[in-house]
Formats: C-alpha cells, sequence, structure tokens
C-alpha cells in the first residue's frame, strides 16, 4: 500500500517513526507524529482506527532445533523452551499475550534489537516468535516455522488522532483504509498467515 501511495502521491512523503507502543500513543497526542501502525492489542480506546492487515507470527529456532524438521507447530510445542523476547515482552500487552498462549514459559527479555535477538537465537540460546515477515530475509541458520493456531498473530491497524484537520493526513488515512477493504473482505486470519506480505 505504501508503494501504491507513493507512486499517486509522489509529492508527499512518509517518514517512518519506531518507537515502543506508548511511545507511539504518546507522539500521536503530542503531534510529534501524524499516524502510527499499532497491533490490535495496543490500541488506545481515545484514538480512532482501522484494521489494515492481519500479522501471522511464527517460531524462530535454529536449524539444528529438534523442531527444525516441522512444517507446522502449535504453541505446546514451545512450552518447554527458553523463549526469547524483546524489550515488548516486558509490558504489561507482551506479558498478557504470552501468558495465554504459553503459560508458565521460562522468558528472557533482551533490551536489544530484533536482529541481536534473532543472532542469539541461532546460537542456540533460544527460541523467539517473530512476526513473519521476519522469515522473508532468508536469515542464515534460522529456521521460520508456522504456528498454527488461531490466534498465533494479531491485525495491524493505522491510528489517527480525531481532531487531527490536516488534509494530508486525512487522505493518507482514506487512501489505506479504502486500500485494505477489499484485503479484509476476502481474507481471513488463517488466509493471511500463508502469506508473508502485507497486502500490496
Amino acid at each position: 500500500m505504501l508503494v501504491e501511495w507513493r507512486t499517486t502521491y509522489p509529492g508527499i512523503s512518509v517518514t517512518p517513526h519506531e518507537p515502543g507502543e506508548r511511545t507511539l500513543h504518546s507522539a500521536l497526542i503530542e503531534r510529534h507524529i501524524d499516524v502510527a501502525l499499532l497491533p490490535e492489542l495496543a490500541l488506545s480506546q481515545h484514538h480512532p482506527h482501522t484494521p489494515i492487515y492481519f500479522e501471522p507470527l511464527m517460531a524462530a529456532v535454529p536449524n539444528t532445533h529438534r523442531l527444525a524438521e516441522k512444517t507446522t507447530i502449535q504453541w505446546t510445542d514451545l512450552k518447554n523452551e527458553n523463549l526469547l523476547l524483546w524489550s515488548w515482552g516486558k509490558d504489561r500487552i507482551g506479558r498478557d499475550f504470552f501468558a495465554t498462549r504459553l503459560p508458565g514459559i521460562n522468558v528472557r527479555i533482551f533490551e536489544t534489537g530484533n536482529m541481536t535477538l534473532l543472532a542469539f537465537v541461532r546460537a542456540g540460546h533460544g527460541v523467539t516468535v517473530a512476526a513473519q515477515t521476519y522469515s522473508t530475509l532468508n536469515l542464515p541458520g534460522l529456521k521460520f516455522i508456522p504456528i498454527d493456531e488461531e490466534d498465533a498473530g494479531f491485525k495491524i491497524n493505522l491510528v489517527w488522532r480525531a481532531e487531527s484537520e490536516d488534509p494530508v493526513v486525512g487522505k493518507f488515512v482514506a487512501f489505506m483504509r479504502d486500500r485494505a477493504k477489499p484485503y479484509w473482505r476476502v481474507t481471513s486470519p488463517r488466509a493471511a498467515s500463508e502469506s508473508p506480505d502485507p497486502p500490496p
């Protein structure tokens, strides 16, 4: 959709900003950013939002791991593993997400970026759960395995300030919402997980 936006409106740029969910909410309120992409579990009731795409989750394990030969797994396949998570795993939202799916699992939080954490997975320190998008990077030494569960993923929503009067923001929101509508009409979460890419 961003490619189509750039093609349709080449004179209007989109600048990415990638802090945590809480910081994004503050940045919206304080008008540092105009819109944000947030998973449904991190949505605030104070901001209007619309679903854009479904982000499936996959287990990332070393190539030598006992699960690496599987084509799909269940949450229960991970119950005896050491789960490595980046910083969102220590927030209430992240804790609740994994507590309901992997109760009692041993979690280790890394205050680092995603690629560093994946390097520790590759080195055998544990496994992680990552967005399916990472599987397209073809990272050596890692196997990404689809988690065949209805709750193995979440909707990504476009969020904006209700009081925003900027016509460009309004145009961008309408553009993204209109492009996402056909995707949500024909695609279920399970079907979405069959593709590693968001809608075009």
